[in-house]
């Protein structure tokens, strides 16, 4: 096999050569580098003729436009996971485009133009000159140097396939444009945000979050379940991260995945009930522009995949309904297995039940209710949930000991009016002020099934919440899957006067888009909501320094004291070491604790090493604690910037000699 595998290569380099230094010649040189550069540029009279066949269509530049993209980022992708090194970084042969950054296999060039030819090819009865095109263009690489020929073999074999794909999607959505219009409409616009979302995601400034980069750290430790969450979010970044590697792309390309179907299921949803296009339209588009649900397409918490299955779990409940199958058990196990599948992303999926309960006796009653599989339901989410009851099993039940200090109830029964008012306020804010109106305007409107429904899917987690408000804090976020029902019923309410509730998504939609730029809003300085996620990378790179500064550059650890600081230096320091967690504060418990127990991630067993702490606070504590824990050590401030916006401070101490670690008993879960 080993044979057959040498054989190739030189068959492949056999050609490289052949091409790049035998036949080469001034000439070849200039053209080769004329088509390598500006090749693209000779395929516009092609797709102008087919612009004006297809009667100057939108949809068919817009598509094209699509086609690129695609083809572009999937060969990207490709050669990512491939990871073949250019042929000049292995043989001694002529590059006359210069050293890039990116691998080899496939050839991105390949992959475009045969994508565009293959796209084109239903306008043209002869289009040799198509293939002939994008051969050349495709064949200057290997003149250049920078390809070899199976990477071009396969970058066009990728690019066929893709343009065939993607005319196969542009006719599908010319047939449903006669159908469902707007159906169309949302399609294209959720491929456009998605790709929008996937070049923000690459080229902006934003860092990860400290949250995103805990659960990224989880999922090189993947396990049944953690301490404050199900494992379902460390198996998705998992997956992510095996496509695109270990960046930003990696961990949150699901969140885009999760966002663009979250809206296609909304329209599935309201269409079901409706049967009317344009409110369908409204409710999947609403998604995209309500601030709150659209910056979980860019953001990977566990916010974004438990959302999508409450969703999917309300569409399968409708579809139930409407079809008449609430007998049919199939249906009623695959509920149990999305109920399941959404408490493995975050434990609030438990309301689902309530709701569904709620729907079932305010539409079929009490004794229907006792008829159907809704127990087959529960016992299906149960078996789906098992994992996470067998980890808490074994680790004293720390999830339930969280869950309950994070919920108040060491309080006990207290009333805190001004806990209350900032829930209301913060959910306002989260809908914004006019869709929150028009949503709890709207359930008064509606009625028969539709009211049930939405009713029922709202009341049972925004009344819960509300009144978890007057006992003690309540995050922004936790009652937000009680929305998906109320943008339902905005949508299938009549409106007396539409030029409101267009003032109203224009206003969400405005904030919105000051959400995206926010990063490149530099005069709201420390005031930037973007500034939690700006400047983690540089630290990165500080760290990377100070360590390569060190004589025991190889053999130094990392820690700090704060769980989210520990795994963002994990994520943005070269080597992507495991960074440790000591508790200096007396804080509450968390993942760090519990990875401690496990020989390699006691920090106890590094003693005598040299070593890095990180922290946010200049506490004069931690200069005592570094006398007695090393044998000497330097203390450096460092300020972190965006584009020479201070973003913040932190203190890094190089410690020499670590002789012990000092950690504070652990007060709270």
């Amino acid at each position: 096999m080993s044979g057959m595998v040498n054989f190739f290569k030189e068959v492949d380099f056999a050609i490289l050569y052949f091409f790049n230094s035998i036949v080469k010649n001034p000439i070849t040189d200039v053209a080769m580098s004329f088509l390598s550069k500006y090749g693209y540029l000779l395929f516009i009279p092609f797709i102008l003729y087919a612009f004006f066949r297809e009667k100057k269509s939108f949809y068919f530049l817009l598509f094209i436009i699509l086609t690129i993209l695609f083809a572009d980022f999937i060969s990207n992708t490709l050669k990512n996971i491939i990871m073949r090194p250019r042929p000049f970084f292995e043989h001694n042969i002529i590059n006359l485009e210069g050293v890039g950054r990116s691998f080899s296999m496939p050839s991105n060039h390949a992959t475009n133009a045969f994508a565009v030819a293959y796209f084109l090819r239903r306008y043209y009865k002869n289009f040799s000159l198509l293939v002939l095109l994008a051969s050349l263009i495709t064949i200057s690489r290997i003149f250049l140097g920078v390809h070899y020929p199976s990477d071009i073999l396969v970058g066009a074999i990728l690019g066929i396939v893709t343009g065939k794909t993607m005319f196969m999607f542009y006719n599908n959505i010319l047939k449903l444009k006669k159908r469902q219009r707007y159906k169309s409409y949302l399609i294209l616009i959720l491929l456009v945000i998605s790709i929008f979302r996937i070049l923000y995601i690459k080229y902006s400034p934003i860092d990860l979050s400290g949250d995103e980069a805990h659960y990224w750290e989880w999922s090189r430790h993947l396990d049944m379940s953690y301490y404050s969450k199900g494992p379902l979010i460390s198996y998705i970044i998992f997956l992510g991260t095996r496509i695109f590697g270990n960046t930003e792309l990696g961990v949150r390309f699901f969140a885009v995945f999760f966002s663009f179907f979250s809206s296609l299921l909304m329209y599935e949803a309201t269409y079901l009930i409706s049967k009317n296009d344009k409110k369908s339209f409204l409710s999947g588009l609403l998604m995209q522009i309500i601030p709150f649900f659209s910056f979980l397409g860019i953001i990977m918490t566990i916010d974004s995949p438990f959302l999508y299955f409450w969703i999917l779990g309300m569409y399968l409940v409708l579809k139930m309904v409407c079809e008449d199958s609430l007998s049919n058990v199939f249906y009623w196990i695959f509920l149990g297995l999305i109920v399941g599948m959404g408490m493995l992303a975050k434990y609030t999926m438990i309301f689902f039940y309530p709701s569904l309960v709620l729907f079932l006796l305010l539409y079929k009653g009490f004794e229907k209710l006792r008829k159907t599989w809704v127990y087959i339901t529960v016992f299906t989410s149960l078996i789906i949930f098992s994992p996470v009851i067998f980890w808490n099993h074994i680790h004293g039940w720390v999830t339930l000991k969280h869950t309950a200090y994070h919920a108040r109830l060491e309080k006990g029964l207290v009333i805190s009016f001004s806990d209350f008012f900032e829930f209301l306020i913060s959910q306002i804010g989260l809908m914004t002020p006019f869709i929150f109106m028009l949503m709890l305007y709207a359930f008064t409107k509606i009625k028969n099934i539709e009211r049930k429904f939405c009713i029922s899917f709202f009341l049972p987690v925004f009344v819960f919440f509300t009144l978890k408000s007057l006992q003690g804090k309540v995050e922004a976020n936790w009652p937000m899957v009680a929305y998906p029902s109320g943008i339902i019923a905005l949508s299938l309410m009549e409106f007396k006067r539409e030029k409101f509730v267009t003032f109203s998504c224009i206003f969400a939609l405005m904030i919105t888009i000051i959400g995206y730029f926010s990063p490149y809003l530099y005069f709201l300085k420390a005031k930037n909501p973007a500034i939690r996620v700006l400047g983690w990378e540089n630290l990165g790179k500080k760290i990377d320094y100070i360590q390569s500064t060190m004589k025991n550059q190889d053999n130094i650890i990392i820690f700090t004291d704060d769980y989210q600081l520990s795994s963002l230096l994990s994520f943005y320091t070269s080597s992507k070491p495991f960074v440790f967690c000591v508790n200096y504060s007396g804080r509450r418990m968390n993942q760090y604790d519990i990875w401690a127990y496990k020989p390699d991630y006691d920090i106890n067993n590094h003693i005598g090493k040299d070593a890095i702490f990180i922290t946010k606070s200049n506490n004069y504590f931690y200069d005592f604690l570094m006398k007695l824990q090393c044998n000497h050590y330097e203390k450096i401030k460092e300020i972190l910037y965006n584009k020479h916006v201070k973003v913040r401070d932190v203190y890094i101490y190089k410690c020499y000699g670590l002789k012990s670690i000092i950690n504070l008993p652990i007060r709270r879960f």
